[in-house]
């Protein structure tokens, strides 16, 4: 099964707040992979779309 998921993150530095090898380190057991489907800066931050694969 694969869920998709959308985070709205409204940052203004993206990198310091979230990193995207943490996330995975943090759930490798879950099989996150991440992408960047979908990434465009709006207003104060970003939105990007992760896959989670069961």
């Amino acid at each position: 099964m694969i869920a998709f998921d959308e985070i709205d993150i409204r940052i203004a530095d993206f990198n310091h707040y979230f990193n995207l090898n943490k996330f995975e380190n943090r759930n490798k057991d879950e099989k996150i992979k991440t992408t960047k489907k979908h990434i465009e800066q709006h207003t104060s931050g970003y939105t990007f779309t992760y896959i989670v694969e069961e």
